[in-house]
C-alpha cells in the first residue's frame, strides 16, 4: 500500500477496511481512505413536550422549552456507549440534532426541534452522512475519550450488517 518499499506482497489493511486511519499521523501516509461503514437507525417515536419535563433515566435532561422529542430504538447494548448520554449527536433530516438524557439498553431520545417535519420511521445517523451533515467514527471516538478501532468493535452483535 506504501509502494512496496517494504519488500513485501500482501499488506494488514486493519481497519483501513472501513476507510479509517489507525492514528492520527497515518493520515501523513499518502493513502486517500474514504470512510465505507454507516450506522443508520430511525425514529420510533417522536412526542412534543412541555417545559420542565424531564427524559430517560434519573431526568438528568429537562426541557426548557416546547422540545419536538424523538426516540431512537438502539442502546448501551447495541455499542451506543452510555457515555454520549447528553452530548452525543446524531443526523436527521439532514440536520445534526443532540442526545438528551441517558442513553438506556435499548434506546435513547434526541431533540428534534430543529427538525420540526420529523417522523417516525424517519432515518436516524449516527455514524455516517446525511445531505451536507456528517458524523464519523474519529468524532464519536473523540467525545468519549477512545480510538476508532473501539466505536468500530462496539457496535453490537443485534446491529444487522449490510455488505456493499
Amino acid at each position: 500500500m506504501r509502494g512496496g518499499a517494504a519488500g513485501t506482497n500482501m499488506c494488514r489493511l486493519g481497519i483501513g477496511l472501513y476507510g479509517l486511519y489507525p492514528s492520527p499521523a497515518a493520515k501523513s501516509w499518502g493513502l486517500d481512505l474514504e470512510p465505507a461503514l454507516s450506522w443508520k437507525s430511525c425514529l420510533s417515536h417522536v412526542k412534543w413536550l412541555p417545559p420542565g419535563k424531564g427524559v430517560s433515566y434519573g431526568h438528568i435532561w429537562r426541557t426548557e422549552r416546547e422540545t419536538l422529542v424523538g426516540t431512537v430504538p438502539l442502546g448501551y447494548a447495541d455499542g451506543y456507549p452510555r457515555s454520549l448520554s447528553n452530548k452525543g449527536r446524531v443526523l436527521v433530516g439532514g440536520k445534526s440534532v443532540p442526545v438528551i438524557g441517558r442513553i438506556c439498553m435499548d434506546q435513547f431520545m434526541v431533540d428534534l426541534t430543529a427538525v420540526p417535519q420529523a417522523r417516525p420511521g424517519d432515518e436516524v445517523v449516527l455514524i455516517g452522512r446525511q445531505g451536507t451533515e456528517e458524523i464519523s467514527v474519529d468524532d464519536l471516538a473523540g467525545l468519549i475519550n477512545t480510538i476508532n478501532y473501539e466505536v468500530v468493535c462496539m457496535i453490537g452483535g443485534r446491529i444487522p450488517r449490510r455488505y456493499i
